[in-house]
């Protein structure tokens, strides 16, 4: 629903006039907040620095180290570790995306509190398509009909304004005061 099916005819033919050029987003909960997005980018930054960090320092080791055995050993043990830790940051990072996706998606099917249903997940075995999770509609059905409380009907509610209890009817009543406005 945009801003002027929201607003009625009337009313966005006043507010247009005053907004000129300018364009107005009704939030309806799928934005993401700036804030948010720039704290994970940063932190993947972080990690891809890591990252970096520790394959330059392995590829000087390893050039230092070509003719020591015991060396060797410790470079080889260091050279697991890293292995190991680049693999569950690369876990972690792939998990993060994860989490936006079905966040994002979660709160475009009208969840009300997306972070609660996650835990209903398991984010290993989630699988992207693109932005996606993949499957999506398999996954989700049966937690909307779990929850269903978490998953309200999108209402629109208010009254009519041409039905409205107080519309004024200008041939009734005194309405003297207005000859005065000039």
């Amino acid at each position: 629903m945009d801003l002027k099916e929201l607003l009625g005819k009337e009313l966005w033919e006043s507010v247009k006039e005053k907004l000129g050029d300018k364009k107005l987003i009704i939030n309806d909960g799928s934005y993401l907040p700036k804030a948010k997005i720039d704290e994970k980018i940063d932190e993947i930054k972080l990690l891809k620095e890591k990252v970096d960090s520790l394959e330059k320092t392995s590829k000087e080791t390893e050039t230092l180290l070509k003719d020591n055995e015991e060396l060797k050993k410790k470079y080889d043990v260091l050279q697991t570790e890293n292995k190991t830790q680049l693999e569950a940051k690369d876990k972690q990072i792939a998990n993060i995306v994860k989490k936006t996706a079905l966040t994002k998606t979660l709160t475009e099917k009208g969840a009300k509190y997306p972070d609660l249903l996650m835990k209903e997940f398991d984010i290993d075995t989630l699988e992207l398509d693109g932005e996606n999770v993949k499957n999506f509609e398999s996954l989700f059905t049966p937690l909307a009909e779990k929850y269903k409380d978490m998953f309200p009907e999108k209402k629109i509610e208010g009254k009519d304004p041409a039905k409205g209890k107080e519309a004024i009817d200008p041939t009734k009543g005194d309405f003297a005061w207005m000859d005065n406005i000039k």
